[in-house]
């Protein structure tokens, strides 16, 4: 399969704006020459805070957790123009078990502990080397009170190549979800789509100048909010304002789909070699009247004189105005006065969401990388690396991680 610079268009148009700091396998390292196959195992820790007295995040539910987790990824070549992908992460989550509310009220975390399961497959089809290339693909997750499953599909075509590249991708993933409630209550099973088309562009303007731009646009199907997450409504106790405010918990709810405009840009610049410099600027507006906006400076330099290790550095800040259904304990005592709420659930086209990644707030995240390869009488290319990272929310949510990877590649 040709090498070209779709892949960092693809994964810049995909990964631009996503908010949550959580580990992912991340950055791989680009080996040089005619490898194709490689193998990566990651280690994860990750931790996010909440003060815990109901001023950050979400009100009623602490917010603060641990995280660890192992991941393999898997990349084969199949003669020329074939492509065969496996990805797998295994994690463990231990949530905070409730959150104080005013008077010693108190309101539990419904997951506790969470064990959770990732996989998929994907094979990348190009053929003769041309200009389409087909990816057809499946996926599963697995956690206590959750399961969704299904195939997915992409499609990229290359309109240009070389100094400039032009390419139109669209993709499709239908998923097929199993969902438990918060209150133990029965829940339905709807399916959820997903699709997407973009058009992306990179130019190389001379050897140490290169940009990247894409816009994409999104739309989802099915049930895109949370069953295990609630909306709490809190009201004083008029007769004695000595009493513990009253809490009702209701289901959130929220529109059964999505559309979503995204814009991508990307500057490199490459004054010598082993020094890169750059800047990611990323943005997407939705028909929930999400606004979102990131910029993320970083530069990369080589280590030691022979430049085999080097060291990444990167800012992220970003801005988000929240969705107009988000509503605070007081907002959705007041809706629960006026709507027929039934057995702690919305009716239909009543929609409201205490999901704080869905509030407004900005965030401010630091990172860094060592990379180091690891030299071997072998054919095979191996390296280490480590990352540490960070964020700080206006809202008051603060959050630390680590990863460490070894790759190989032949």
């Amino acid at each position: 399969m040709k090498r070209s610079i779709i892949g960092p268009l693809l994964l810049l148009a995909t990964t631009g704006v996503a908010e949550a700091q959580t580990p992912s396998l991340g950055e791989r390292l680009d080996f040089q020459g005619p490898r194709k196959n490689k193998i990566a195992l990651d280690v994860y820790a990750f931790g996010q805070g909440d003060p815990g007295d109901g001023t950050a995040g979400n009100q009623f539910r602490s917010e603060s957790f641990q995280y660890g987790g192992i991941g393999l990824d898997i990349d084969l070549a199949s003669g020329e123009h074939a492509q065969i992908r496996l990805n797998g992460v295994l994690s463990y989550i231990e949530n905070d078990f409730e959150n104080p509310l005013p008077a010693g009220s108190t309101v539990a975390s419904a997951t506790p502990n969470v064990i959770t399961l990732d996989s998929s497959i994907t094979v990348s089809l190009n053929p003769g080397g041309g200009p389409w290339t087909w990816s057809p693909g499946f996926f599963y997750h697995h956690q206590d009170g959750f399961v969704s499953v299904g195939p997915n599909f992409d499609v990229v075509r290359e309109l240009a190549h070389g100094n400039a590249s032009v390419f139109a991708n669209t993709s499709f993933r239908f998923s097929w979800p199993w969902w438990a409630n918060f209150d133990n209550q029965p829940s339905d099973r709807p399916e959820q789509y997903t699709a997407t088309a973009m058009l992306g562009w990179s130019q190389f303007w001379s050897k140490s100048w290169l940009t990247t731009m894409s816009i994409q646009a999104a739309r989802q199907w099915g049930r895109l909010y949370n069953t295990l997450q609630y909306v709490g409504g809190m009201e004083e106790q008029l007769s004695d304002p000595r009493l513990a405010p009253d809490v009702q918990l209701v289901q959130e709810r929220l529109p059964d789909d999505r559309s979503r405009l995204q814009a991508n840009l990307r500057v490199r610049y490459s004054p010598n070699v082993g020094i890169g410099l750059g800047a990611d600027f990323s943005g997407y507006i939705d028909d929930w009247s999400i606004q979102h906006f990131s910029l993320q400076p970083q530069a990369q330099f080589s280590l030691f004189q022979k430049g085999e290790a080097s060291i990444r550095l990167w800012y992220r800040f970003s801005w988000q105005d929240g969705t107009r259904f988000f509503i605070d304990g007081q907002e959705a005592a007041e809706l629960f006065r006026r709507v027929d709420v039934q057995r702690a659930r919305l009716p239909e086209g009543v929609f409201a969401t205490q999901d704080s990644d869905l509030a407004t707030f900005t965030t401010h995240s630091p990172g860094i990388q060592l990379r180091f390869p690891v030299r071997t009488a072998a054919r095979l290319a191996w390296a280490v690396r480590a990352s540490v990272y960070g964020f700080a929310r206006s809202d008051g949510l603060f959050a630390g991680g680590a990863n460490t990877g070894v790759e190989t590649a032949w």
